[in-house]
């Protein structure tokens, strides 16, 4: 007993100290990009606070929060690492052949994040997509591995990277889940940069560079990529490119225009008014409705834009449809009852399954699916941890668990949900929940 404790407490001390050295280099970011004048000082305040809350790599917390663009924010990290990038639709759509990924172990690939790409036989030389092309210790792992002569590292989005991986080794799209669009949407903040002490690199960026330029510049790439490459421009692994060391693949279908975001409020009463009917007929009159009400609070004190917020309040609301009427699956119950586990196991997915041709967003799809994952990784469908576990569906399993506790006893709900801090919830939801409920 002792050494699984030792061995327990090393491994909270490792994850703790992963956690501040991951704060640590969001800050130096976010400060760099600051006084660059990439940033200006409204968007440096609120990205600080969104990663805060939500944890993670700022890279990805500038996109989500909607304070960049994806392009912007790749444009800026492939000048800054004088390298190129890739975005992440580009990833979504490009199918990686086997041969190339036989390159780099599965294991590899997954606990470094990289993804090979293309192999230039003549040159003897490997490109990665990464979201840290300055990691030595990597790339010389990687090289190492694939018994090549050189790797070229392409950055990306360190969430569209974990994506690609799981795509490309374990055929697991899941993770592109309310990613694919996130490059279109505009940026919250809309300001004019054209007199900030980062205009001229932000015309650098847009602007087309050759590759046999500056001797500091960017490694050139394979030659298959040398066509169209750009320094701080987007690589272009396209069809083209990508025949040169695979066989073709057939030309796309072309996939429909994504739903607009459900924003109506009268769609939400005439919801209300239908799931309250199948909660009279489980026994939990008013529960969906509970959620949703919650859930619409705890997003609010989130700072969450409008357009998620609703993606979840509908999640909050269709949570429990198509489940059992004999147990009441929520997070806290399927841990504490193998009943409870055995049906959710089944049952987590009826959801989407009965409302998959509802044209729903994903971001609605993905939280309800997800609702069982576990913060310490040992939940299902997928074992997702920490932030790798959609933020909708973190908040979601708080949200159902806390209603179903507490009609009446809030503070000794909260107590219930404390238990299970980094095991079932995420830390930053409770106190979140926890301020809600005090407020209340």
């Amino acid at each position: 007993p002792g050494g699984r404790l030792v061995d327990s407490t090393s491994r909270r001390s490792t994850s703790d100290m992963k956690e501040s050295a991951q704060a640590d280099s969001n800050e130096r970011m976010l400060h760099r990009m600051l006084v660059e004048g990439f940033l200006s000082s409204q968007m440096h305040e609120a990205a600080l606070a969104y990663v805060r809350l939500q944890g993670g790599r700022i890279e990805d917390a500038l996109v989500e929060s909607r304070i960049l663009t994806e392009a912007a924010m790749l444009k800026y990290l492939a000048t800054h690492h004088k390298t190129h990038f890739v975005s992440t639709q580009k990833l979504y759509e490009k199918k990686v052949d086997q041969s190339i990924l036989d390159l780099v172990p599965r294991r590899l690939a997954t606990l470094r994040c990289v993804l090979p790409v293309l192999y230039d036989a003549e040159r003897h030389t490997l490109s990665i997509v990464t979201a840290d092309p300055d990691d030595l210790a990597m790339i010389n792992e990687v090289k190492v591995a694939a018994g090549v002569r050189d790797v070229v590292p392409i950055v990306a989005r360190p969430a569209a990277v974990r994506a690609a991986v799981a795509r490309a080794y374990d055929n697991d799209t899941s993770r592109f889940y309310g990613l694919v669009q996130t490059d279109q949407r505009s940026s919250l903040f809309e300001i004019d940069r054209s007199s900030s002490p980062g205009a001229q690199q932000a015309a650098a960026q847009a602007a087309p560079i050759p590759l046999q330029a500056p001797a500091q510049g960017p490694k050139p790439l394979p030659k298959a990529l040398q066509r169209a490459s750009l320094h701080g421009a987007e690589t272009p692994i396209a069809d083209e490119d990508m025949e040169v060391m695979a066989a073709p693949a057939p030309p796309p279908r072309p996939r429909p225009a994504p739903p607009p975001p459900i924003t109506i409020p009268t769609y939400l009463e005439t919801l209300r008014v239908l799931v309250g009917v199948i909660d009279e007929s489980r026994s939990l009159p008013g529960h969906a409705a509970a959620c949703a009400d919650l859930m619409m609070r705890m997003c609010q004190r989130m700072a969450l834009e409008n357009v998620r917020t609703t993606h979840y309040v509908f999640a909050a609301y269709l949570h429990d449809i198509g489940k059992t009427a004999t147990h009441h699956l929520t997070a806290v119950n399927v841990v504490e009852d193998e009943g409870c586990k055995a049906a959710a196991r089944e049952l987590y997915d009826a959801p989407e399954r009965l409302l998959k041709k509802a044209g729903l967003p994903a971001d609605v799809l993905v939280t309800v699916s997800a609702m069982y994952e576990r913060y310490d990784g040992k939940g299902f469908p997928q074992a997702l941890a920490g932030d790798h576990i959609p933020l909708g569906a973190r908040i979601l399993a708080v949200v159902d668990s806390y209603v179903d506790l507490a009609p009446s006893r809030h503070h000794s709900a909260i107590e219930v949900l404390a238990r299970y801090r980094k095991l079932l919830f995420d830390p930053s939801v409770l106190e979140v929940l926890s301020a809600e409920v005090a407020k209340k």
